[in-house]
């Protein structure tokens, strides 16, 4: 089997924001947003569109186009739908102002139902709801059609290594697949992944989609454009107390065939320039979207693999493909032109 790319898409920032969260100056982070076409007619009803995050309704419009420009629509909802979110709230500090002075507002002599009630209230109406439809790949089924093999899995970077794989593995009724990452950063990216780190100073992260049409098949298809050869993921299960980045994406290149890197995982620009002196040790030739875009989150690995393919198609015939997510767990990714 093999399991080839047949597309791609993506969707990447136009413009950054410096965002201070709860209006605290050490708390702050360069922030990459995207800009919707809302006058697309995939661009949802206004009704959902209150629910949905940004890279959500990106991700609904790019995949439309992409079906509609490979006149795909007739038997769509028999391929298979994999999707890795990111984080699931996009801008939470309204809520997060609301739920700390519902906090600040508790008195000692309350007891836990008169707690968890002021808490409660405190929470936006329309919270849950934003978590559990932006968090599964609901909306985007519901906007394209596919009724196959559906799921979603997040939501850091290593969730694109887990899609390939599941296409890989996948033959439910249809051989082709349709993989859709999104990352949404924001607020609660910053506050969930900062802590993990030392060092935050110049954190910079970036909402981004990402989308890849791939087929599993014994021969190459007529409409291959790459190949995907080798998919691999590091054992190593990291501690949380961890906080020095360990170089050893070495370990996971089989031979040294690839002219090409292209390597994922910085928050900073520390963590950024310890990665490229570490990628020229082992490859002349190397990128990264970290300068321009920052960290992509649950997109790092399918962006990256977009990027590969669009090299392979100019100069190159192997590019490896290097990730590690904000735990640590490291992933290679092998492209090669067809």
């Amino acid at each position: 089997m093999g399991l080839f790319i047949l597309n791609h898409t993506s969707v990447l920032p136009e413009s950054f924001q410096k965002r201070e969260l709860l209006k605290t100056p050490q708390a702050s982070y360069c922030w990459g947003y995207l800009t919707l076409d809302r006058d697309s007619k995939f661009y949802p009803s206004r009704s959902d569109e209150r629910v949905m995050r940004t890279d959500v309704i990106a991700s609904i419009i790019a995949i439309n186009t992409l079906i509609e420009d490979l006149d795909l629509k007739p038997g769509i909802e028999n391929y298979n739908l994999f999707v890795s979110n990111g984080s699931f709230v996009e801008d939470n500090q309204k809520s997060f102002e609301r739920i700390t002075n519902a906090y600040r507002a508790l008195q000692p002599q309350m007891n836990i139902e008169e707690k968890q009630s002021k808490i409660y209230k405190s929470i936006p109406p329309l919270l849950a709801l934003e978590t559990l439809t932006n968090s599964t790949m609901s909306y985007i089924a519901q906007y394209t059609g596919f009724k196959s093999h559906n799921f979603t899995i997040g939501n850091t970077s290593i969730s694109g290594v887990h899609l390939l794989n599941e296409a890989k593995k996948n033959l439910c009724n249809n051989p082709t697949s349709f993989l859709i990452s999104s990352n949404c950063s924001g607020d609660q990216s910053y506050l969930s992944n900062s802590s993990l780190f030392s060092n935050r100073e110049n954190w910079k992260e970036s909402m981004a989609v990402g989308c890849l049409i791939v087929k599993n098949t014994e021969s190459k298809p007529k409409e291959a454009i790459a190949q995907i050869t080798k998919i691999i993921t590091s054992n190593k299960v990291p501690s949380l107390e961890e906080n020095k980045i360990r170089m050893n994406w070495r370990y996971l290149i089989p031979d040294n065939k690839a002219n090409y890197l292209i390597f994922s995982g910085a928050f900073t620009k520390d963590q950024y320039l310890q990665d490229l002196q570490y990628c020229n040790q082992i490859c002349k030739k190397s990128f990264s979207y970290y300068p321009e875009y920052g960290n992509l989150g649950a997109s790092n690995i399918i962006l990256s693999v977009i990027k590969a393919i669009q090299l392979i198609n100019k100069d190159h015939q192997i590019i490896d493909v290097l990730d590690r997510d904000v735990f640590g767990r490291e992933s290679l990714i092998r492209i090669e032109r067809c």
